[in-house]
């Protein structure tokens, strides 16, 4: 099922439903409308393109292995070029039927390409579309391209940027500079570009440019990307949980919240304020009461939430996020090769491209925010491991036993959690709060 139609589903379902209906209900709802056996589907999709039309006129051979392509006829004031290619699906919807019929003509035009040079053939926004019991519908293209998450930009990001960008141009040598170009160039290439493999190599591209710290090093390219990337996708962790809390609270436009005799506006609240705000249990009992309508909100906050009463136990889930991310960017790096050595592409391509413009991105950001935060870092390869230092200095308070030797480490963990052993956060809080 395409993810457009599962969004639908949810916001119509789930997100929209209306007040008498309880969310059980509306989420068996969902269910009974995803968990479904797939049927056969014929899907009539319409080309209009005047070269590929007179190519095939002119052909006699409309068939490319299970693809018949019939020549629409035209009237003589007819400005269209019309080519109609029936296809065969196994699908679960009829957006579905879409989807994968679209996918398949798609690689069935590649060929049409060699002939054709630069002249882009597309297909008509419409298709006609009829299940196996003869129902037909004439459904609209309504994909759109998976947003991302760390859109989230709040008012100084900018100027961080800028700032930024300006010192390293001018502290810089002209190698970080054009690195530095060069990685906001394939960024663009990647939101530019239509096609899903030029977007996954174009920030992969961006990735590997931007988190080089070494050229002469050993280390194998997806190596030096994980080096630079875990720890801003670490520190990542905290900072989209609390951004997600306070939207949430400004979609549902919460009122102030009594936290020890103060008004504290989530709405307005640096993210250091509300983490340390989800420490009080007064203040978090209110929280779970005005998400009670929202089970799915507060079942997803209430795992964070949880965490951040207790130092070490926010830190172990961090690290366990940490070797997810890692074995993440393996898989990424290898479909990267598949792409680029092979010409083969991934089944959840769209996915993996949100997943590592998000990479990218954190990864911006890091990489900018420790340059503003110290103006005698003069390259990105300083950045990174200055960042990599800080990273691990909030990791070490939280988490005192990663100062140990790996065969020491087990039983400082018990200690920490027998508490004879102290934690702090000091050092997070005053890290969120730099970050709004």
């Amino acid at each position: 099922m395409p993810t457009s139609e599962c969004y639908l589903l949810c916001r119509n379902f789930l997100i929209k439903r209306k007040t008498q209906i309880n969310f059980l209900e509306a989420f068996n709802s969902l269910a009974s409308h995803i968990i479904i056996s797939t049927q056969k589907y014929d899907v009539k999709l319409s080309l209009d393109n005047k070269p590929l039309y007179e190519l095939l006129k002119n052909t006699t051979v409309d068939t490319q292995g299970e693809y018949q392509f019939i020549i629409q006829p035209r009237t003589e004031n007819d400005r269209s070029y019309i080519i109609n290619s029936n296809i065969n699906v196994d699908a679960i919807s009829f957006s579905a039927a879409r989807n994968i019929a679209e996918k398949k003509l798609l690689q069935a035009l590649d060929i049409f390409s060699y002939f054709l040079g630069k002249d882009q053939i597309s297909i008509l926004v419409k298709a006609d579309i009829t299940d196996e019991s003869g129902q037909t519908k004439n459904l609209a293209r309504f994909d759109k391209d998976l947003e991302n998450s760390l859109d989230r930009w709040i008012d100084d990001d900018l100027t961080v940027y800028m700032s930024a960008i300006t010192h390293l141009r001018q502290k810089g040598s002209i190698k970080t500079s054009n690195k530095i170009s060069a990685a906001f160039r394939f960024f663009q290439n990647g939101v530019n570009e239509k096609g899903l493999e030029s977007r996954f190599t174009a920030f992969w591209s961006a990735l590997e440019s931007l988190t080089l710290i070494e050229e002469n090093s050993t280390l194998k390219h997806d190596e030096h990307v994980i080096n630079a990337v875990i720890p801003c996708i670490a520190m990542d962790y905290p900072l989209k949980q609390l951004f997600a809390f306070r939207g949430c609270a400004k979609a549902l436009d919460w009122k102030p919240i009594d936290l020890d005799g103060v008004s504290f506006d989530v709405q307005t609240s640096n993210l250091g304020e509300i983490y340390t705000a989800l420490k009080n249990s007064n203040f978090v009992s209110e929280v779970y009461t005005r998400l009670e309508t929202y089970p799915y909100a507060q079942f997803r906050f209430r795992k964070f939430i949880g965490l951040c009463t207790s130092p070490f136990d926010l830190a172990q889930k961090i690290e366990s996020h940490q070797r997810k991310v890692e074995l993440h960017i393996n898989r990424l790096y290898r479909v990267r090769n598949a792409i680029v050595h092979n010409a083969t592409s991934h089944e959840r391509l769209e996915l993996l491209v949100v997943n590592l413009e998000h990479y990218l991105k954190s990864t911006f950001n890091a990489l900018f925010y420790t340059v503003e935060k110290s103006t005698s870092i003069t390259s990105s390869e300083e950045a990174f491991i200055r960042y990599q230092y800080e990273a691990n200095k909030i990791f070490e308070e939280m988490d005192p036993s990663l100062k140990e030797a790996v065969r020491k480490r087990e039983g400082k963990k018990k200690s920490i959690k027998g508490g004879t052993v102290s934690v702090s956060d000091t050092k997070l809080v005053s890290w969120l709060t730099m970050h709004g």
